[in-house]
């Protein structure tokens, strides 16, 4: 194999494992963000049933809760697999 085309490859590699990383570590902090909003989202509680009782954007908001919990599983993946932890 020529030598340019092994750098490449090699290259190629290191950088698709960083931006792996990058990936979980962005979706990470999306998903953190939008998930601090949920308490103090306006009319987001049922006045009647009190707090637990969901209105408006809340239960669509909800779901960010499970994919920040993944979100996070993946950039602890990613950590360990890199070496970094």
């Amino acid at each position: 194999m020529p030598v340019g085309l092994q750098r490449h490859q090699n290259s190629s590699a290191v950088h698709s494992t960083a931006s792996r990383g990058s990936g979980a570590a962005g979706s990470a902090a999306t998903f953190i963000m939008t998930v601090t909003i949920i308490p103090f989202m306006p009319d987001g509680w049922d006045p009647v049933a009190g707090f637990p009782a969901m209105t408006g954007n809340v239960p669509f908001l909800m779901k960010d809760v499970v994919l920040l919990a993944a979100s996070i599983y993946l950039l602890k993946q990613d950590v360990e697999r890199l070496g970094w932890l």
